[in-house]
């Protein structure tokens, strides 16, 4: 088992080299950063410091026309850190209580201008020369970020949302019988659209916050913006987290799935898997709480939970642990196949809240009488999907279908290195090609790299100035410097592609001679999770697909064995 580990790492290391070889940052021209926001519409800017010693305050520079509504500092992410605001010729300057020091996480919620334009905000450390005088001199490193801004759209349509203004005390609950269950015997998904400016709030539970209490869903949004999902037993807590802050004022899609079979978790943000966790302390079937949106649920002997502030929409409860790829095809949609519960289904395949109309009674326990339903312009974009890659010689092949209704044009980035990318190409709705039986047109886009691995991914730019970026994935291109892979040399797996994959991959093995196949996949820890291709071939190149299905994102080995001959291949798996 060492030697097979060993040899595992070997192939990771082999894998990336030729990537750290070929990169060079300065030739690649990386593609706009920026963020973008609504113009008038309040947002939440984030910067994390690591702030020198002797940091007295901060020094925050906004665009002219801008308007500073509040600020959080956090040291290490966690501990509040009061400070003082004073605005000053054109800026405004924080000063802490004590001396600041170490990482720090910042949050400033803003109102942006009318112009709809690229502008910059900057932040900056700062300590006071003469205290006497107030006279300040920057130190430390600033940090910068450019934001466009684009024009609030004309018209919200008729989408209405479920608004928290921060007045109520009481969420809006959902009777537990009528949704499918959470608790650990049985697989579920939770999923909802949400968009808030607040910090430390409750979004949605099925706890009443009391220590004593099981529970098996509580999300909130942190201090620090982000969005952390809990779930326990007395004694025993569970927690995921976004891996960056939600707090923005945007519209975010956040997803918990559950795999009974596995005791598995997963959280998704905006189609991603973010976080997961195995071997998960959810309750029993025994308790069947209900679910509260914009707060915990009430209870007489409880503190009141933090009100949420911000706005949710398509609310769904699945009865099934779905896939991120299957998340990204459906969350964009205004409407997905229900099935309330009858005599010959007592639970619903998946139950659809939106909030249009009146939620049915049967579905609410508990409406507060200033619940909110005002229109709001959540556009449900169908993402790039079916995204495939196909190499010959020396040329990559980029295949996918889209709704192109809304987009302005689809960016190809590439990378040498996974991380800097730069545009290679760029389609726009009339570059679509329908297809027969297919609702929605296909794309493609042919790119020859300049080494023998290469990374891609699709940047969909949308009319409000908006973009939706794929997954990245790799794929190896060109011919190998070892001879034997145009039919010579040793027995070996060549290579899968694309890699990484979601759903489906293509591996390539050649055979010095004839033998019989046996290709196992193992996970980075070396243990073995089963046989993946198992028959006898003559001499020379064969393929087979390898399906993803229920293994999670990560690194992955097939290990081949034929006759006397072995080989190790790396894999990745990106949903």
């Amino acid at each position: 088992m060492q030697r097979l580990i060993r040899t595992c790492w070997i192939a990771v290391f082999l894998a990336w080299l030729p990537a750290m070889l070929c990169a060079s940052p300065a030739a690649a021209q990386p593609v706009d950063r920026s963020v973008v926001r609504t113009a008038g519409e309040p947002t939440r800017l984030f910067a994390t410091l690591d702030l020198p010693d002797g940091t007295d305050g901060l020094l925050l520079e906004l665009p002219r026309g801008w308007t500073f509504e509040d600020v959080s500092l956090l040291r290490y992410g966690a501990e509040p850190q009061p400070v003082t605001v004073q605005r000053e010729s054109g800026a405004y300057r924080l000063t802490a209580s004590a001396g600041l020091r170490g990482p720090h996480d910042v949050s400033f919620r803003v109102v942006p201008g009318p112009r709809t334009e690229a502008v910059e905000w900057t932040v900056q450390p700062f300590r006071f020369e003469n205290p006497e005088t107030e006279r300040i001199r920057r130190i430390g490193t600033s940090h910068r970020q450019t934001v466009r801004t684009v024009r609030p759209l004309d018209d919200a349509g008729d989408n209405r949302v479920l608004a928290f203004r921060g007045a109520s005390v009481e969420p809006v609950v959902l009777h537990a019988d009528q949704v499918p269950a959470l608790e650990r015997s049985v697989s579920f998904t939770v999923e909802f659209w949400m968009s808030t400016t607040g910090l430390g709030e409750v979004v949605l539970s099925t706890w009443t916050g009391q220590e004593d209490r099981h529970y098996p869903l509580d999300m909130v949004i942190d201090a620090s913006g982000r969005l952390r999902y809990y779930c326990g037993q007395p004694g025993r807590h569970t927690s995921m987290s976004s891996n960056r802050p939600l707090a923005d004022g945007r519209w975010h899609h956040v997803g918990v799935a559950y795999d009974a079979s596995r005791r598995f978790l997963r959280l998704t943000i905006d189609g991603v898997a973010v976080d997961s966790v195995e071997q998960v302390s959810l309750p029993g079937g025994y308790l069947r709480p209900d679910i509260a949106l914009g707060g915990r649920l009430p209870t007489r002997n409880a503190e009141p939970s933090p009100v949420f502030s911000g706005q949710l929409d398509v609310l769904r409860v699945w009865s099934s642990a779905r896939t991120p790829m299957q998340t990204r095809q459906t969350m964009r949609e205004g409407t997905v196949r229900t099935g309330p519960p009858d005599r010959s289904n007592p639970q619903p395949d998946v139950v659809s809240l939106t909030f249009d109309n009146a939620p049915e009674p049967r579905l609410v326990r508990q409406w507060p009488r200033d619940a909110q339903r005002p229109r709001m312009p959540l556009q449900l974009r169908r993402s790039v999907h079916a995204l495939r890659a196909s190499t010959e010689d020396e040329t990559v092949r980029l295949d996918w279908h889209a709704d192109a209704s809304t987009v302005v044009a689809f960016v190809v980035e590439r990378s040498r290195d996974g991380t800097v990318f730069e545009e290679v190409d760029r389609l726009t709705p009339e570059d679509a090609r329908p297809v027969t039986g297919q609702p929605e047109p296909r794309f493609t886009a042919i790119d020859d790299p300049p080494g023998r691995v290469a990374y891609y991914r699709i940047r969909e730019v949308f009319a409000d100035g908006t973009s939706d970026v794929s997954g990245t994935f790799k794929v190896g291109v060109g011919p190998s410097d070892d001879p034997g892979e145009e039919g010579e040399g040793d027995t070996r797996i060549v290579r899968n592609y694309p890699n990484p994959f979601s759903g489906e991959s293509t591996v390539e093995f050649y055979l010095a001679e004839a033998a019989p196949v046996q290709i196992t996949l193992w996970d980075v820890s070396g243990k073995r999770l089963g046989v993946v291709y198992d028959r006898s071939h003559g001499a020379g190149h064969n393929t087979f697909s390898l399906r993803a299905e229920d293994l999670p994102s990560g690194t992955y080995f097939l290990r081949l064995e034929a006759g006397e001959a072995s080989d190790s291949h790396t894999v990745v798996v990106l949903k």
